[in-house]
């Protein structure tokens, strides 16, 4: 995995969800020439199964990359979610709690780059169920996304049996994304076969579009860059189509 540049500055930020919950995040601005108005959001693996927002392969690849962009100008936060590392609240199992710290990093993202900016929101692995639930049921709450919401990436969801014993409350309010989606899958993933993916991806609505990786699991070893490539690209033409949309 590529070594992380010195093209883009990071701090340490904290983040209030509820009084009980305050998130420790890290907040990535790239150097690209302008002033970002492209906020991202990045939400790790499950903590109780070893997740983190500093260790994981796949979450520190994305930062790097997407904060070392010489195209577009990114601002990133990674998080993590209550009762890990440094968030205090607790962690628990299903992630239903955890729903509420996505929306809340991306509303806070939001707030600090201005009115004007638009925020992605990525998860992978138990990061891309709570993600896509989160965003689901906000637009069937409000009967659609905010503006300042641009679009959901979702990197290995793990919608399989055993998976849904523990996730499956995640399922329902996905179907409801209104976002322009990019759902990322390898064919080797331990945690959903690919006929449960395709199954998962039929149910989502439109705009969507799918990266489909043979030789990659779960696990994304020695194909981060890859992958991380796969999401600046996509995200490229996403942030072109919104602008083009708006005129």
């Amino acid at each position: 995995m590529e070594e992380p540049s010195s093209s883009f500055d990071e701090r340490v930020v904290h983040i209030p969800i509820s009084p009980s919950v305050t998130l420790q995040a890290w907040l990535f601005q790239g150097n690209a020439a302008g002033a970002s108005e492209q906020g991202i959001v990045l939400m790790h693996p499950h903590p109780k199964l070893g997740g983190d927002a500093r260790s994981n392969n796949v979450i520190s690849a994305l930062c790097s990359i997407l904060a070392s962009s010489k195209e577009c100008s990114f601002t990133i936060l990674s998080f993590n979610s209550r009762g890990h590392g440094g968030s205090t609240g607790t962690a628990t199992w299903r992630g239903e709690a955890e729903r509420e710290d996505v929306l809340g990093a991306a509303r806070w993202l939001h707030a600090k780059l201005g009115d004007s900016s638009a925020v992605t929101i990525i998860g992978y692995s138990f990061g891309a169920a709570v993600c896509s639930s989160a965003i689901g049921q906000l637009c069937k709450n409000i009967g659609g996304a905010p503006t300042w919401l641009a679009a959901l990436i979702a990197i290995s969801y793990p919608a399989g049996f055993l998976s849904r014993l523990v996730l499956g409350c995640h399922l329902e309010p996905t179907k409801y994304v209104s976002l322009p989606k990019l759902f990322i899958h390898g064919g080797q993933d331990q945690f959903c076969s690919p006929r449960t993916f395709e199954w998962l991806f039929a149910q989502l609505k439109e705009p969507k579009d799918r990266a489909f990786f043979n030789d990659a699991d779960h696990f994304w070893i020695g194909m981060e860059d890859e992958l991380a490539h796969t999401v600046h690209m996509w995200l490229q033409s996403c942030l072109v189509r919104r602008v083009t949309n708006k005129r």
